[in-house]
């Protein structure tokens, strides 16, 4: 309810970065099987600007770079002045600089249409895409509404990786239970307490069997991943989910995979090979690690091949490798921008010319800590990646696209005031608005109210109206006060949104899609109009 907070004590919100995809990323993988359909010639353009969703998970979001545009979620889309980008934004900037080249031109935003609408957030699994349950939803029809392109990596955080890695570095409970265990039974000894510690932590780190890893692959193309409690579908059924309910019929999804984490042992410098490490991974465990990323990118592939053949809603998927190259979609294996291309330098860590972050502890330029950026792209990387997807949008058919359908006017404005018991909103054609509700008084006893500014989209079809908190405050008869009741969070931080939709003539029913706060919602769920003529009692308290 507008200005009303459940009567809870502070959370902080931990966000430790387990982020991932952390090492999804891992691996020599063998060329990925190229789904037979697509072709890098006689493709047509489209017959229109296209739309472009740009989701995924923390490599497509912008992990590991320094100057992110938004923290949650890592992204990097030069938003406010922030200099870093993403692989889906360096791509989105190199077509609309070069007019699409063949005639691929992404559409103007729009006051309801979004033409490139970057989403992706680190951490996300496949699921994330369609709901909230982890906090981190990037679609909805409501929300974004139809796209012609979609582009993603997925994957990594429903096999977890992170874990994996951590663990091959040493760094679990295990290894840091066994570090103490070694230290307390050394000094007992009358031994020296840090060799006993290293020496037990070494005993406990290294990657788990690569059977293990390659089991939870293929239950991501089998019966699915169980994360954290949450039971994610396979990645075949995710890829029709996305294909009927994302995408415009005659639409393409654009697949990459995860880019190499560390270097062949055979290629590395001759330190690394006398002390048999690289970045903390011993050489039988980069091995693993390789294989089993590498298995990893070819069972998605696999999925988008599979999918593919099948063209649900007339979709057509490809699978873009990152590492290796796919002469039969463009992309020879000596591309300069791949990871491992078959000749001059390569870039996984321990290579000549890494793109990768290595093991770090600290956030770039907050100084906070942050372990999830380790093992990420870094610009180089990221640029990278953002030419091989210009190049591969620049091939894909578009002959069968289909205009998307023409937005029919909302039942009635949503552009007016606003109210609610203690409270109100307004909401104005430019995008913007503002709510309000009553949250106590000051010594003197004014009225204060909780302020928040809002942002404002309305739905392709006009009938759901997206509102974002932009900034909350207090208010006393117009002056900002602080928080009168300081042991309680606040009800709305940046980001959090809603829905709003008509329930009937000039009565407006408020969904919450993303929020902090579970109890927060602006309206009782309802809001009122000045027109409403039915029972006034609904917009009381």
């Amino acid at each position: 309810m507008i200005g009303r907070r459940a009567n809870s004590p502070n959370r902080t919100l931990v966000a430790v970065a387990t982020s991932f995809a952390i090492a999804v990323v891992m691996v020599t993988s063998p060329a990925v099987a190229a789904p037979s359909r697509p072709s890098v010639v006689a493709a047509a353009a489209p017959s229109h600007p296209i739309r472009w969703l740009a989701v995924g998970d923390s490599y497509s979001a912008g992990e590991g770079l320094p100057d992110v545009s938004e923290q949650t979620c890592q992204r990097a889309d030069r938003q406010g002045g922030h200099a870093s980008a993403a692989w889906a934004q360096v791509a989105f900037e190199r077509l609309s600089a070069s007019g699409g080249g063949v005639g691929v031109d992404v559409a103007n935003d729009a006051a309801n249409r979004r033409g490139f609408d970057f989403e992706a957030c680190t951490g996300a699994v496949t699921e994330d895409l369609f709901n909230n349950a982890g906090g981190k939803q990037e679609w909805s029809l409501q929300g974004n509404g139809q796209f012609d392109l979609v582009s993603f990596s997925f994957g990594g955080n429903n096999v977890g990786f992170d874990t994996t890695v951590y663990q091959c570095l040493g760094l679990s409970v295990q290894g840091a239970e066994a570090a103490v265990t070694g230290a307390t039974l050394s000094t007992l000894a009358g031994g020296n307490p840090v060799a006993g510690a290293v020496s037990s932590w070494l005993a406990h780190a290294g990657c788990p069997p690569e059977s293990d890893l390659r089991a939870a692959i293929d239950r991501l193309a089998g019966s699915g991943n169980d994360v954290k409690g949450r039971q994610l579908p396979n990645y075949v059924d995710f890829l029709r989910r996305i294909s009927n309910t994302v995408v415009n019929p005659g639409g393409n999804i654009v697949v990459t995979g995860y880019p190499n984490l560390v270097e062949d042992p055979q290629f590395w410098p001759n330190i690394n090979k006398v002390i048999g490490t690289c970045q903390g991974i011993r050489e039988r465990d980069a091995l693993t690690l390789r294989s089993a990323a590498g298995y990893l990118n070819q069972t998605i592939g696999s999925a988008v091949a599979t999918v593919n053949e099948e063209h649900p809603n007339g979709v057509s998927l490809t699978f873009v490798d990152v590492n290796t190259g796919q002469p039969d979609h463009g992309v020879p294996y000596g591309d300069s921008n791949l990871y491992e291309p078959n000749s001059g330098d390569r870039h996984a860590l321990c290579a000549r010319a890494p793109w990768l972050n290595g093991f770090a502890t600290t956030g770039i330029g907050g100084g906070t800590i942050r372990v999830a950026r380790s093992f990420h792209p870094t610009q180089d990387g990221q640029d990278a990646m953002g030419a091989l997807i210009t190049a591969r949008v620049r091939t894909l058919d578009w002959a069968n696209l289909k205009l998307p359908p023409h937005p029919q006017p909302p039942p009635e404005s949503f552009y007016e005031d606003w109210g609610v018991h203690g409270g109100g909103a307004t909401f104005n054609p430019d995008g913007t608005g503002t709510a309000f509700g009553h949250n106590g008084f000051t010594d003197d006893g004014r009225w204060i109210n909780e302020v928040q500014t809002l942002s404002t989209k309305l739905s392709a079809d006009g009938q759901i109206l997206t509102i974002t908190i932009i900034e909350d405050h207090w208010e006393a008869n117009g002056v900002t006060v602080p928080n009168p009741y300081p042991q309680y969070p606040p009800g709305f931080v940046a980001g959090d949104t809603f829905t709003a939709r008509f329930e009937q003539p000039h009565l407006l029913n408020v969904t919450p899609l993303k929020t902090t706060n579970p109890a927060a919602s602006l309206g009782n769920p309802y809001l009122c109009g000045a027109g409403f003529a039915g029972d006034q009692q609904i917009c009381g308290a």
